[in-house]
């Protein structure tokens, strides 16, 4: 049996640390989800004032329907999105100025428009997926903007891994990477476990992409979601051997994505301290947008060793780490909820359980949210 890969410590992959976390009165104050965001204690989206600063002196001029990129030092500069990759973030000004920022200096990017889309959005997060799927995929068919292309196939995977469509949800996932390999929503892989259920749909398609691309970004990481699968599905030998020959990427995404599904196996096999000791020490080293996940499965961890305590907090990290990890969210809140009961603290639990099953209804985690709610107001 392989050991699970050590952590790369060169000195060009950056820590990054958390902020406090606050939940429930666990260490400080209440989240709550606001337009799909989630917000935690003295962590909250800017205010609505400062968006009106304009920036003049690189052509913007605030509108309602402007994107917004937000930069270090509370920055922010408004415009029309031209380009939004792991590069970096290029804005067109409305002098017509374009503006190019490295992805280093960005701290977050709010699409506001087309309206289309900011009602495909508001749809999804309103559970009105049908409808969100169906304007989502009109954007994809009928524009040609490959930002608004990447933000809309996000759109239409979180809708699928939020009502439990997790075969669905790799296809658009294969298809937002296959649209623009350098996407920065490459963190948005979907979480596979063992309620997955299109394990054989999943293979199936999976191998197509590898036989049509053949090499490249695209393949290598439909090649770990294979792995994935096959290791939630108990097939272990075949999964680590799949893992390690991917390890010898060249791509460093690609290499962080398997140490976290590596970390995955370990826990789908019993071996949680192994999968610990490596998240524990991978976490700050993997890229910013996969150490939303690292974090979660850390989370899983410590709920697997009954450290129900340490489980919450990591659990409860997450959300932080990324305000996009909308279709992670609920999974950690899910789980926060069950260490608070075993901790004996009913009421967090209850107040996270009714929390989730108000901002996530038709989603497979509001529905188990509102079951365990009711089993705790009955004692049980």
């Amino acid at each position: 049996m392989l050991n699970p890969p050590a952590a790369d410590q060169s000195p060009s992959r950056k820590r990054q640390s958390g902020g406090r976390i606050g939940y429930w009165g666990f260490v400080g104050h209440c989240p709550a989800q606001r337009d799909g965001h989630w917000s935690f204690g003295g962590v909250s989206n800017l205010a609505a004032a400062s968006l009106r600063c304009g920036l003049l002196m690189l052509g913007a001029v605030w509108s309602a329907d402007a994107d917004l990129v937000v930069l270090k030092r509370e920055i922010k500069v408004e415009g029309a999105l031209v380009q939004d990759d792991l590069d970096g973030v290029r804005v067109r000004h409305e002098s017509g100025v374009e503006t190019f920022y490295p992805r280093d200096e960005v701290v977050r990017v709010e699409r506001q428009g087309p309206p289309e889309f900011v009602e495909a959005e508001k749809a999804r997060k309103d559970g009105r997926f049908d409808e969100a799927l169906a304007t989502h995929g009109r954007l994809i068919a009928d524009k040609n903007d490959p930002c608004l292309t990447g933000d809309a196939w996000l759109g239409i995977l979180k809708c699928y891994q939020m009502t439990g469509q997790t075969e669905k949800a790799i296809r658009a996932y294969v298809a937002m990477l296959e649209a623009n390999p350098r996407t920065r929503h490459f963190g948005h892989a979907p979480l596979i476990t063992e309620r997955f259920q299109g394990d054989d749909r999943a293979m199936t398609f999976l191998g197509d992409v590898t036989d049509r691309v053949r090499e490249g970004f695209v393949t290598e990481v439909s090649r770990v979601l294979a792995c994935t699968v096959l290791g939630v599905k108990g097939h272990y030998e075949e999964a680590e051997k799949g893992f390690g020959m991917l390890l010898a990427s060249s791509d460093q995404r690609v290499v962080d994505l398997v140490r976290i599904r590596w970390a995955q196996l370990l826990v789908s096999q019993g071996r949680w301290l192994d999968a610990l000791s490596a998240l524990k020490r991978d976490v700050a080293e993997f890229a910013p947008a996969l150490q939303p996940e690292a974090q979660y499965w850390l989370g899983v961890c410590y709920f697997k060793q009954r450290e129900h305590r340490r489980a919450a907090a990591a659990l409860l990290r997450v959300p932080m780490m990324c305000s996009e990890a909308e279709e992670l969210a609920p999974e950690c809140t899910l789980l926060a909820a069950q260490a608070f009961e075993q901790l004996d603290q009913k009421a967090r639990a209850a107040a996270a359980y009714r929390e989730l099953q108000e901002a996530c209804k038709g989603t497979r985690a509001g529905l188990e949210a509102a079951k365990r709610l009711a089993a705790v107001a009955k004692g049980d």
